[in-house]
Order: C-alpha cells, then structure tokens, then sequence
C-alpha cells in the first residue's frame, strides 16, 4: 500500500451582513513550508505540540501574493487586515481528529466583527493571537479568490466573517 501525507487545509467561510447571509464558500489551501517543518519537528524531533491557534483576516491593501515560505516574521507579499472590534484573533477552536481531518466545530467558528469598509483577501492560520502580531509560527494562508466564487469580499462595518478551518490527509 502506497500513501502519501499530503496535509491540506479547508477553509469554510460566511459573510452575514444585517443577519442575512451574503457569502458561503468552501475551499481548500495549501499548508505554509513552516506548517510542514512544524508537523516533522512535533512527531519526530520532540519539540512541544503548539496550541491553541489563531485565524487572522489577510488585507487586499499592499497585496502582491502569498508565498509558501511566508513566516509570521516575513511575509512580503500581504499585510493582516485589523479592523475588526476584537481584541485578538479568533481562536481556532478543534474537535478531535477524525478520518484524517481535523475541524472546528460549527459551534465554534471564528469569528469577526467587522469596524470597517474595505476589501479582504482571504485568512491565515497562526499560533499568536496578537493583532498584527509577527511572532510565533505560521501554518497556512488561504485566499478568498481560490473558492467557486473566485473574488475578494467587499465588507462594511458591522459585517461578520465566520470562518470554519479544517485540515485533511487523504
């Protein structure tokens, strides 16, 4: 039997604008090289597992692209989007593994309250939770554009971004 640990994440969103549903995407992304290294050095070479995580808001402002070595401390190609009226990133808050997937909950969706008009390019995944924090590690970034619908999400204030996160191995 031949199989290959591919870890993909997945990446459910809603956009409620005065409680009506205005977007609902499911899609999948890639996990960042330091969300692979990370995945190696816990199961092989003993460092301490990480948790809990974060999801952060990635900004169209100054967006030139998201990059598979992007680090928390260096990813040139996008900037965090803060105008939320949380204080921190939301919690990625996880079920058990099951069937090679991992989720949080529909009970525990992150959650942002928009206190802005602007333009979201998609999220990322971290392990600190301080807004427009560059420490701890970076696992993933997904992007709005790579879901059926294929565009980034025009907010305005009061708005709220849900998102659900999950990674799969096949």
């Amino acid at each position: 039997m031949k199989s290959l640990l591919i870890p993909r994440g997945l990446v459910y969103a809603k956009l409620i604008r005065n409680h009506r549903l205005i977007k609902d995407i499911l899609f999948h992304n890639e996990i960042v090289n330091e969300g692979k290294n990370l995945i190696l050095n816990i199961m092989f070479h003993g460092i301490a597992a990480v948790h809990p995580w974060y999801v952060g808001l990635i900004d169209t402002d100054s967006y030139t692209g998201i990059s598979l070595s992007d680090t928390m401390s260096s990813h040139v190609g996008w900037i965090e989007s803060d105008d939320y009226d949380e204080g921190t990133r939301a919690e990625y808050e996880e079920d058990a593994a099951s069937n090679q997937t991992i989720w949080n909950p529909i009970s525990a969706f992150a959650i942002f309250t928009i206190n802005a008009t602007k333009t979201l390019k998609g999220i990322f995944v971290t392990s600190d939770d301080a807004k427009n924090g560059s420490s701890g590690y970076l696992w993933s970034t997904a992007l709005f554009e790579d879901s059926n619908i294929g565009e980034d999400w025009e907010v305005e204030d009061d708005d709220v971004v849900q998102i659900q996160y999950g990674v799969h191995i096949p």
